[in-house]
């Protein structure tokens, strides 16, 4: 059931989010449109879309993308994060600030905390994908990979790139901080996407699981007591 609903949450981030064919496939797969599946099933992948924080980026009808908040961006450790900070600060003192290539920046540098501390987060990979789909024509890639390599964070920066071809389609000239692809690779970051996916999927299964166990041992236990009242009642 999770490589189903996984494969179609990922059609449809590629459809509604993207504009991109509504197609998945690993690296060495054929890639496979979006599957049939029963009304409970989709209602799982509804769950685990709000879960998630990806609801409104496959709703039908198509609702507005919300606002990805990069307010509380920062890294992982003091040195790293004090290289951000002053790098951020010295761009918003500038007369010819960039603002696409900065929000860039932080989408990237969230991204990147998460996946060090947490794990990949598939909400902020969704909003890098469409930062870069929406502003490319406005961003300074020579600019913000002067940055990645300022902060130290070229390779965590590509690997965000590697999940957006791999698992979401897009277009690889059109992410050039990805310093080097191999089939490996994208096959590690999708993995790690579909990963952050199943356990939301595991999650929910747990939580129904733990549900319908709650809901057999009050059946029962209403059964039994009443077995037992019905004993009472005969021997008395």
């Amino acid at each position: 059931m999770h490589r189903l609903i996984a494969h179609n949450l990922i059609c449809l981030l590629k459809e509604h989010t993207f504009g991109l064919p509504a197609t998945d496939g690993d690296i060495d797969e054929e890639a496979t449109p979006i599957a049939p599946m029963s009304p409970h099933k989709w209602r799982t992948l509804n769950y685990v879309a709000e879960t998630l924080g990806i609801a409104a980026y496959i709703a039908e009808p198509p609702t507005p993308f919300p606002e990805y908040d990069v307010n509380d961006a920062q890294l992982f450790n003091h040195w790293t994060n004090k290289r951000y900070m002053q790098l951020r600060d010295e761009e918003m003192a500038s007369d010819t600030i960039s603002e696409d290539t900065l929000r860039l920046l932080d989408i990237i540098v969230m991204n990147a905390d998460n996946i060090i501390i947490h794990d990949v987060d598939v909400k902020g990979i969704v909003a890098l994908g469409l930062h870069i789909q929406r502003r490319k024509a406005s961003i300074d890639y020579e600019k913000l990979n002067y940055w990645l390599s300022r902060i130290g964070i070229i390779q965590l920066a590509s690997f965000e790139g590697n999940i957006l071809v791999s698992a979401l389609g897009l277009n690889p000239d059109d992410i050039p901080f990805i310093v080097r692809r191999t089939k490996g690779r994208d096959r590690k970051a999708r993995n790690s996407f579909i990963r952050c996916i199943d356990k939301a999927l595991e999650k929910h299964s747990f939580g129904m699981t733990a549900r319908l166990g709650l809901a057999l041992n009050e059946t029962l236990s209403h059964r039994f007591f009443s077995a037992i009242s019905l004993v009472t009642d005969i021997e008395e």
